[in-house]
């Protein structure tokens, strides 16, 4: 571990390094604007959600109840396309999130990019971006909190050895009036070719963010030593740190259907009631999905039950 934290520390300056000339907006002379929870409509926690996994609709949810229960001034927005089942998206509104349908406006951002446009809406103040298959948690309403008192514009976290960018997709945030149209950098940055298609979302941070971010940021990291971080507490474990996969829990079973076949499993708590229904596809005579890790505790400790259905 402490070789891993020395080498993604050297990488965090290295990556520092390579956009120092990279241009730069000049943070407004003004203080932050002061965070209000009355309105959580105007501090919004983006997520990007499309298809139809549990492993990232299921957990989408969940977040709606962690919101609520620990940063009550937020409210989650889901910038979905057609490929998130209708009863999700119910369930999302449901749960008290918001749904932002993704249109024809905004087909060349790419859809791990659609939470940045959040940073483009007139109507909100403050806002996080999160990935929808990590479930905030205690600690990180501990250091959101910080932030909204520190009179930063900006917000990061990295909390794991493995966060060694200087901008992790899903776990930063900033108020609206920091950065200029959101949309215009990202159609530069695509039109640049200037990134790996498997971390797009990042090296756009890196390349087009981070230099004006760097600028007023307060940045918590329990792993490296860039210059400017603010030490916390790092987690006990690998499932516990700020941003973990919440959705690594694989189910399934042999199925005799052709290879191809539907099969819609559904999840059943103790009393028998449905908590969530998806479709998978039967592949090597066996179908699989992935659950949210406290739904599969459930099945594995309080009764909870699988009911499969082949489709025609």
């Amino acid at each position: 571990m402490e070789e891993a934290q020395r080498l993604g520390g050297k990488a965090l300056h290295i990556k520092a390094q390579s956009v120092a000339s990279n241009k730069a907006y000049p943070i407004p002379e003004c203080s932050p604007p002061s965070f209000s929870g009355d309105d959580p409509s105007r501090n919004i926690i983006a997520f990007s959600l499309f298809g139809d996994k549990a492993r990232y609709c299921e957990t989408a949810i969940m977040n709606c109840d962690a919101v609520a229960r620990l940063l009550p001034g937020w409210k989650c927005r889901f910038y979905c396309d057609e490929t998130v089942p209708r009863e999700v998206r119910d369930r999302l509104v449901a749960k008290g999130g918001e749904v932002a349908m993704v249109g024809a406006a905004h087909k060349n951002v790419p859809p791990l990019m659609w939470r940045f446009l959040v940073a483009d809406d007139s109507q909100v103040t403050r806002f996080l971006v999160r990935d929808a298959d990590s479930l905030i948690g205690e600690r990180e309403k501990a250091l959101v909190e910080a932030w909204l008192v520190s009179g930063k514009w900006f917000h990061l976290i990295r909390d794991w050895f493995t966060h060694s960018e200087l901008i992790l997709a899903g776990l930063w945030g900033g108020c609206r009036g920091a950065l200029p149209g959101m949309q215009s950098l990202i159609a530069e940055f695509v039109a640049s070719g200037n990134y790996s298609s498997t971390h797009m979302d990042q090296h756009f941070l890196r390349q087009k963010v981070w230099p004006t971010l760097c600028q007023s940021v307060l940045a918590h990291d329990s792993q490296f030593d860039l210059a400017g971080v603010v030490r916390f507490e790092p987690a006990k474990g690998s499932m516990e740190h700020i941003g973990a996969n919440l959705s690594a829990v694989q189910i399934g079973a042999p199925e005799a259907a052709p290879d191809g076949s539907r099969i819609r499993w559904t999840l059943l708590d103790d009393a028998g009631k449905s908590v969530c229904s998806y479709v998978a596809t039967v592949k090597n005579a066996q179908w699989r999905d992935h659950l949210p890790s406290l739904y599969a505790d459930n099945i594995k400790h309080h009764g909870w039950t699988v009911r499969t259905e082949l489709l025609g």
